[in-house]
Protein backbone atom coordinates (compact mmCIF):
# COMPACT_ATOMS: atom_id res chain seq x y z
CA UNK A 1 0.00 0.00 0.00
CA UNK A 2 1.35 3.42 -0.96
CA UNK A 3 1.41 6.18 1.68
CA UNK A 4 -1.13 8.97 1.28
CA UNK A 5 0.20 12.07 -0.43
CA UNK A 6 -1.64 15.13 -1.79
CA UNK A 7 -0.64 14.17 -5.33
CA UNK A 8 -1.83 10.59 -4.94
CA UNK A 9 -5.08 11.82 -3.37
CA UNK A 10 -5.67 14.22 -6.24
CA UNK A 11 -5.19 11.39 -8.73
CA UNK A 12 -7.64 9.20 -6.79
CA UNK A 13 -10.23 11.98 -6.64
CA UNK A 14 -9.83 12.57 -10.37
CA UNK A 15 -10.27 8.83 -10.98
CA UNK A 16 -13.48 8.74 -8.91
CA UNK A 17 -14.93 11.81 -10.64
CA UNK A 18 -14.08 10.31 -14.02
CA UNK A 19 -15.59 6.95 -13.06
CA UNK A 20 -18.79 8.61 -11.84
CA UNK A 21 -19.11 10.56 -15.06
CA UNK A 22 -18.54 7.41 -17.10
CA UNK A 23 -21.23 5.60 -15.10
CA UNK A 24 -23.65 8.48 -15.63
CA UNK A 25 -22.70 8.81 -19.31
CA UNK A 26 -21.77 12.46 -18.78
CA UNK A 27 -18.57 14.19 -19.88
CA UNK A 28 -15.54 13.73 -17.66
CA UNK A 29 -14.97 16.72 -15.42
CA UNK A 30 -12.32 18.94 -16.92
CA UNK A 31 -12.74 21.97 -14.68
CA UNK A 32 -14.58 22.91 -11.46
CA UNK A 33 -17.41 24.46 -13.50
CA UNK A 34 -18.07 21.06 -15.08
CA UNK A 35 -18.78 19.40 -11.71
CA UNK A 36 -22.44 20.37 -11.89
CA UNK A 37 -22.91 18.52 -15.19
CA UNK A 38 -21.69 15.26 -13.68
CA UNK A 39 -23.19 15.38 -10.19
CA UNK A 40 -26.58 16.96 -10.88
CA UNK A 41 -28.09 13.80 -12.47
CA UNK A 42 -27.21 11.81 -9.35
CA UNK A 43 -28.73 14.45 -7.09
CA UNK A 44 -31.89 14.68 -9.14
CA UNK A 45 -32.26 10.91 -9.04
CA UNK A 46 -31.91 10.75 -5.26
CA UNK A 47 -33.99 13.81 -4.37
CA UNK A 48 -36.73 13.51 -6.98
CA UNK A 49 -39.20 12.47 -4.26
CA UNK A 50 -37.19 13.09 -1.10
CA UNK A 51 -40.02 14.11 1.16
CA UNK A 52 -41.54 10.62 0.99
CA UNK A 53 -38.52 8.66 2.18
CA UNK A 54 -36.88 6.59 -0.51
CA UNK A 55 -33.10 6.60 -0.74
CA UNK A 56 -32.64 8.69 2.42
CA UNK A 57 -35.43 7.11 4.49
CA UNK A 58 -36.63 10.54 5.52
CA UNK A 59 -39.59 9.13 7.42
CA UNK A 60 -37.13 7.45 9.79
CA UNK A 61 -35.14 10.69 9.99
CA UNK A 62 -38.27 12.65 10.88
CA UNK A 63 -38.94 10.16 13.70
CA UNK A 64 -35.34 10.38 14.97
CA UNK A 65 -33.38 13.30 13.44
CA UNK A 66 -29.92 11.92 14.06
CA UNK A 67 -27.80 10.75 11.13
CA UNK A 68 -24.41 11.26 12.72
CA UNK A 69 -22.13 8.26 12.94
CA UNK A 70 -21.81 6.99 16.52
CA UNK A 71 -18.28 8.37 16.91
CA UNK A 72 -18.91 11.88 15.55
CA UNK A 73 -20.59 13.50 18.57
CA UNK A 74 -18.11 11.76 20.87
CA UNK A 75 -15.08 13.00 18.92
CA UNK A 76 -16.28 16.56 18.47
CA UNK A 77 -17.78 16.86 21.93
CA UNK A 78 -20.69 19.07 22.99
CA UNK A 79 -21.81 21.49 20.27
CA UNK A 80 -24.61 23.21 22.18
CA UNK A 81 -24.37 26.93 21.43
CA UNK A 82 -21.53 26.56 18.89
CA UNK A 83 -21.68 28.03 15.40
CA UNK A 84 -21.21 25.19 12.89
CA UNK A 85 -21.11 25.30 9.11
CA UNK A 86 -21.52 22.07 7.16
CA UNK A 87 -19.86 22.37 3.75
CA UNK A 88 -21.23 20.19 0.95
CA UNK A 89 -24.24 19.34 3.10
CA UNK A 90 -26.42 17.94 0.29
CA UNK A 91 -29.95 17.71 1.78
CA UNK A 92 -28.63 18.53 5.24
CA UNK A 93 -29.35 15.44 7.30
CA UNK A 94 -26.05 15.77 9.17
CA UNK A 95 -26.57 19.54 9.42
CA UNK A 96 -29.95 19.00 11.04
CA UNK A 97 -28.49 16.33 13.32
CA UNK A 98 -25.93 18.81 14.63
CA UNK A 99 -28.70 21.40 15.10
CA UNK A 100 -30.69 18.87 17.11
CA UNK A 101 -27.67 18.66 19.43
CA UNK A 102 -27.79 22.42 19.94
CA UNK A 103 -25.40 23.80 17.32
CA UNK A 104 -26.32 26.97 15.44
CA UNK A 105 -25.97 25.13 12.14
CA UNK A 106 -25.61 26.39 8.59
CA UNK A 107 -25.72 23.95 5.67
CA UNK A 108 -23.99 24.92 2.43
CA UNK A 109 -24.25 22.98 -0.83
CA UNK A 110 -23.96 23.72 -4.54
CA UNK A 111 -27.44 22.32 -5.24
CA UNK A 112 -30.41 24.61 -4.56
CA UNK A 113 -32.90 21.69 -4.85
CA UNK A 114 -30.91 19.77 -2.23
CA UNK A 115 -30.76 22.62 0.28
CA UNK A 116 -34.46 23.28 -0.30
CA UNK A 117 -35.10 19.77 1.02
CA UNK A 118 -32.99 20.67 4.07
CA UNK A 119 -34.99 23.88 4.59
CA UNK A 120 -38.29 21.98 4.46
CA UNK A 121 -37.07 19.35 6.89
CA UNK A 122 -35.79 22.04 9.28
CA UNK A 123 -39.24 23.62 9.23
CA UNK A 124 -40.99 20.31 9.81
CA UNK A 125 -38.68 19.46 12.71
CA UNK A 126 -38.69 22.95 14.23
CA UNK A 127 -34.91 23.26 13.96
CA UNK A 128 -33.47 26.76 13.54
CA UNK A 129 -31.07 25.91 10.74
CA UNK A 130 -29.92 28.05 7.81
CA UNK A 131 -29.29 26.60 4.35
CA UNK A 132 -27.50 28.36 1.51
CA UNK A 133 -26.45 27.23 -1.93
CA UNK A 134 -23.60 27.99 -4.31
CA UNK A 135 -20.08 26.99 -5.26
CA UNK A 136 -18.19 25.78 -2.19
CA UNK A 137 -15.20 27.90 -3.23
CA UNK A 138 -17.37 31.01 -2.79
CA UNK A 139 -18.67 30.04 0.67
CA UNK A 140 -16.74 32.76 2.54
CA UNK A 141 -18.36 35.50 0.47
CA UNK A 142 -21.80 33.82 0.43
CA UNK A 143 -21.74 33.58 4.23
CA UNK A 144 -20.83 37.25 4.55
CA UNK A 145 -17.39 36.67 6.02
CA UNK A 146 -18.85 34.98 9.11
CA UNK A 147 -16.60 32.60 11.00
CA UNK A 148 -17.53 29.43 12.84
CA UNK A 149 -16.50 27.35 15.82
CA UNK A 150 -16.78 24.22 13.67
CA UNK A 151 -16.40 23.66 9.94
CA UNK A 152 -17.76 20.19 9.25
CA UNK A 153 -17.95 17.97 6.22
CA UNK A 154 -19.21 14.41 6.07
CA UNK A 155 -18.56 11.21 4.21
CA UNK A 156 -18.36 11.43 0.47
CA UNK A 157 -17.74 15.18 0.13
CA UNK A 158 -14.02 15.32 -0.59
CA UNK A 159 -13.95 13.04 -3.60
CA UNK A 160 -15.92 15.54 -5.69
CA UNK A 161 -13.57 18.47 -5.09
CA UNK A 162 -11.57 19.53 -8.13
CA UNK A 163 -9.16 21.62 -5.98
CA UNK A 164 -8.57 20.31 -2.46
CA UNK A 165 -5.98 23.00 -1.67
CA UNK A 166 -8.40 25.78 -2.52
CA UNK A 167 -11.08 24.04 -0.46
CA UNK A 168 -8.68 23.99 2.50
CA UNK A 169 -8.24 27.74 2.15
CA UNK A 170 -12.03 28.15 2.32
CA UNK A 171 -12.18 26.00 5.47
CA UNK A 172 -9.38 28.04 7.10
CA UNK A 173 -11.13 31.32 6.25
CA UNK A 174 -14.41 30.09 7.77
CA UNK A 175 -12.82 29.02 11.07
CA UNK A 176 -12.65 31.49 13.92
CA UNK A 177 -9.55 31.42 16.14
CA UNK A 178 -9.56 28.22 18.19
CA UNK A 179 -12.15 26.65 15.88
CA UNK A 180 -12.15 23.06 14.65
CA UNK A 181 -12.27 21.63 11.14
CA UNK A 182 -14.05 18.30 11.63
CA UNK A 183 -13.81 16.16 8.50
CA UNK A 184 -15.40 12.72 8.37
CA UNK A 185 -14.30 10.82 5.28
CA UNK A 186 -13.62 7.32 4.02
CA UNK A 187 -10.21 7.74 2.45
CA UNK A 188 -9.29 4.04 2.75
CA UNK A 189 -11.89 3.39 0.04
CA UNK A 190 -9.91 5.62 -2.30
CA UNK A 191 -6.79 3.60 -1.56
CA UNK A 192 -8.71 0.41 -2.31
CA UNK A 193 -9.85 1.74 -5.69
CA UNK A 194 -6.33 2.95 -6.44
CA UNK A 195 -4.93 -0.50 -5.62
CA UNK A 196 -7.43 -2.12 -8.00
CA UNK A 197 -6.56 0.28 -10.82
Amino acid sequence: MQPWTPVAATEKFAFLRSAACEFLKTPTIAAPADLDACVTPVLEHHISSPMTGGFYDLDAFRANPDRLRPYEADELGPVDGLDLVHLQCHIGLDTLSWARLGAHAVGDDFSEPAVEVGRRLAGELGLDTEFVSGDVYDAVERLGGRTFDVVYTGIGALSWLPDIDRWGEVVAALLRPGGVAYIVEILPAFQYLHDLG
